[in-house]
């Protein structure tokens, strides 16, 4: 896609750190949107803030993801492996 670069050459370490920051900004969003007050919801503050979210981690969730497919190294396909079903976990607590 247009304007956005997948980091293809993540470690193991790196793939977990990025996954947690994937979840900690996550759980941030949706805390922020759930904490708005029925009467207050609009477009700015429900919809806009979790449309950004989804532009901003596409990429990300990519890089921590595609690794499993295409390492040769274990270690880097294990983490992405991981990674993954941590991800797939916390997305599915979201929805």
């Amino acid at each position: 896609l247009p304007g956005f670069s997948v980091q293809v050459n993540l470690s193991a370490a790196e793939i977990k750190r990025l996954a947690d920051r994937i979840i900690a900004k996550s759980k941030e969003t949706y805390d922020a949107v759930a904490a708005v007050p029925l009467d207050k919801v609009n477009f700015a503050n429900a919809i806009a803030p979790l449309a950004e979210l989804d532009a901003q981690q596409f990429p990300l969730v990519q890089a921590c993801v595609l690794p499993r497919m295409v390492s040769p190294s274990e270690d880097i396909c294990r983490a992405s492996a991981e990674a993954e079903k941590r991800l797939d976990s916390h997305f599915l607590l979201c929805r």
